[in-house]
């Protein structure tokens, strides 16, 4: 599973049994965010590769709406 970073959007693959039921307090290491990581707020990898590629491609045409 992954968690993100609410601050900077940094993700961290995790262990789901890591994280318990209550959640845990993480640290970001790139922003040095703390936050409340939740079992149901992670996200399987699978879906953070299709968030990344659809941010990718949003910037694209953003991109293209420019030039």
């Amino acid at each position: 599973m992954q968690i993100v970073c609410p601050h900077c959007a940094t993700s961290y693959a995790v262990d789901a049994m890591a994280l318990g039921t209550a959640g845990r307090t993480v640290r970001c290491s790139r922003c040095k965010e703390v936050w409340l990581a939740r079992p149901e707020d992670a996200i399987e990898p699978a879906a953070a590769a299709v968030m990344t590629e659809t941010g990718l491609q949003e910037q694209d045409a953003v991109a293209d709406e420019w030039e």
